[in-house]
């Protein structure tokens, strides 16, 4: 093989090198944004249903309190829990 094919043989496997250490970091990158993206969704999904399990016991609560008040004959009691469950936000 002459001189001048090993040099070139040589250049291509420096840029090469260089080539695939550059695809190494981008796919690092990658990783660490996809795992971002992933807490981020476990996240989310921790609020919906935190959110979903709130509403449940509010509605639970509600119920609970509209048999109390249906036991109950004090108008002063039933204004009240009235008033609370139109404030709700």
């Amino acid at each position: 093989m002459s001189d001048t094919v090993i040099v070139k043989c040589n250049v291509l496997n420096a840029v090469q090198s260089q080539e695939i250490i550059a695809l190494k970091d981008r796919i690092k990158q990658l990783k660490e944004e996809l795992m971002d993206a992933k807490n981020k969704h476990a996240a989310l999904v921790a609020d919906v249903v935190l959110y979903d399990d709130r509403g449940e016991r509010i509605k639970r609560l509600e119920e609970a309190g509209d048999v109390l008040l249906r036991d109950n004959d004090d108008m002063a009691n039933i204004n009240q829990w009235l008033k609370a469950k139109e404030a709700k936000p």
